[in-house]
């Protein structure tokens, strides 16, 4: 056998072996990761509030009735009791009793004021809260008798002209717990994950350095931490998103 030394494709060989050496070290094995092996893994969650509070009652001066203080729990302001992986707090409820189909006269929050000499009550014409239309007449007005207002076809009486407001308190709703339990998966290579251990303690509540690990946060903690305007949550709808770590 003759071998006769070649410069060019000695180098050109070296070449195309740490190019592939390359390609396996930095793509499979780097970036795609050819060494392991995923499953997406199954999971659930299981979420419950707790707490007490009594309520602020709001009643118009339209209704002549005194309520004593009324307290909520888990089963009034958890509506629905279960969703998948969240919770709702009903923190206000504005309930209007005995309601019927028939003619009444409109909401002063409407605002559709009228006189009897300049009628504005066009008939047919659906009012802006949509709670019903107009029938074309000029009444006094539930709440205050001295102002006219719109008459309305729909359920009587309207909503707002006669309804309670039902609001959670502030300090109540902070001190309001949530139990979190979430279990992972993985079927493939046999491995369970859970947020729960043997030696929990179910009387802890969780702090980013006191308690890392426990499973019940404080509602007020919570809004604290997303600098949540509590005033407006209370009254008006608020979705906080939160991811949680095993």
């Amino acid at each position: 056998m003759v071998e006769v030394p070649n410069s060019f494709i000695a180098l050109l060989n070296r070449i195309i072996q740490l190019v592939i050496c390359t390609y396996i070290a930095l793509y499979i094995v780097w970036y795609e990761r050819g060494y392991q092996e995923f499953q997406e893994p199954r999971g659930t969650s299981v979420i419950k509030v707790k707490g007490v509070t009594l309520v602020n009652v709001k009643i118009p001066s339209s209704l002549a009735v005194n309520y004593p203080p009324i307290v909520w729990d888990t089963a009034d302001y958890g509506i629905p009791p279960l969703e998948n992986n969240a919770f709702f707090i009903a923190t206000r409820q504005i309930v209007t009793y005995d309601q019927t189909e028939g003619r009444c006269p409109s909401a002063l929050k409407s605002k559709l004021y009228c006189r009897e000499t300049s009628n504005r009550c066009r008939a047919g014409k659906a009012t802006p809260s949509t709670f019903g239309f107009l029938t074309g007449n000029c009444v006094p007005s539930r709440e205050n008798t001295s102002i006219n207002v719109c008459e309305i076809n729909g359920w009587c009486p309207e909503e707002l002209s006669a309804s309670e407001d039902y609001q959670i308190g502030i300090d109540d709703l902070n001190n309001f717990t949530i139990f979190l339990k979430t279990s992972v998966t993985f079927q493939r290579f046999n491995i369970p994950l859970r947020n729960l251990r043997d030696d929990t303690n179910f009387s802890c509540r969780y702090h980013s350095i006191r308690d890392p690990r426990c499973p019940i946060f404080r509602l007020g903690d919570i809004l604290d931490k997303f600098q949540t305007n509590i005033l407006a949550l209370l009254s008006e709808v608020n979705t906080i998103s939160t991811d949680r770590s095993i």
